[in-house]
């Protein structure tokens, strides 16, 4: 069996995306969306947590986030899990996750139900 590297989630963003062009000529969009896990304890009280996934897309899926992803976006990311370490201001080594995506899809409405707009 081979290895695999896959995460999928479902968030809102929060902010609207970041568009940057690299000096190659490489469109990027960052962004991170919001993803809340709510549950009811033993004792019945519930709870909910938000977990801030930061998001890079490239080239024609990062023109496709400028055009249609802004804050408060819903949006389905399906992406490749990545870990960089670096350096900070005052010389501690600090490691940042990210997902590179590689598929998103937007859920939508239209007048016949509910239909999605997927994006490869």
């Amino acid at each position: 069996m081979s290895d695999i590297n896959q995460c999928t989630f479902v968030g809102r963003l929060g902010q609207d995306p970041e568009i940057t062009v690299t000096p190659t000529g490489r469109k990027k969009a960052k962004f991170s969306i919001a993803v809340s896990d709510k549950w009811t304890d033993e004792s019945g009280i519930k709870h909910e947590k938000t977990t801030w996934v930061p998001i890079t897309a490239w080239n024609r899926l990062a023109s496709t986030v400028e055009s249609y992803l802004h804050k408060g976006s819903q949006v389905l990311v399906q992406g490749k899990l990545g870990f960089s370490t670096y350096t900070d201001k005052n010389g501690i080594e600090r490691t940042s996750t990210t997902v590179t995506m590689d598929f998103m899809q937007m859920p939508g409405q239209s007048s016949a139900g509910t239909s999605k707009t997927r994006i490869p």
